[in-house]
């Protein structure tokens, strides 16, 4: 410790103790465990010391307060531009569905058996007219195609 007597030194390290608690003991004893000249030392250094320590302490959990602020702030933002994101996302897969849907909706069983039937009428007129036109080629009779 400083250069005064043990006993001083305790009631010194008690006295800043006392008036000081919220500082850590390791502050304290720093200021304690300086080596000063026995003129120099005095309680009111020590209690210039630990105010300045309080000041730095008081300084830095403001910042810290403030740094949590901005972090909750933008964490915020995030959440919010995430669930833009989500929901952009979700808007673009509603639009590739409807428009997949659109162009290759899969008829109804009743719908796919009228337009095989259909289907089956059309192939059966083509080859009504396919041999119509041979059997008109065959005999000589020029057919105009509009």
């Amino acid at each position: 410790m400083a250069q005064n007597s043990p006993q001083l030194d305790m009631q010194v390290l008690h006295d800043l103790r006392q008036r000081f608690p919220e500082i850590p003991e390791g502050v304290v004893s720093q200021c304690m465990l300086q080596k000063f000249p026995s003129h120099l030392f005095n309680v009111t250094f020590c209690n210039d010391f630990i105010c300045n320590a309080i000041a730095l302490l008081l300084h830095q959990r403001a910042r810290m307060e403030r740094l949590a602020k901005q972090l909750k702030l933008e964490k915020e933002e995030l959440e919010q531009l995430k669930a833009e994101v989500n929901s952009m996302e979700h808007d673009l897969m509603q639009r590739r569905l409807r428009r997949v849907s659109c162009t290759t909706a899969i008829p109804r069983p009743e719908e796919m058996t009228r337009l095989r039937s259909m289907n089956r009428q059309l192939q059966i007129n083509v080859d009504c007219t396919l041999k119509e036109v041979d059997l008109l080629q065959s005999r000589g009779i020029d057919l105009i195609i509009w």
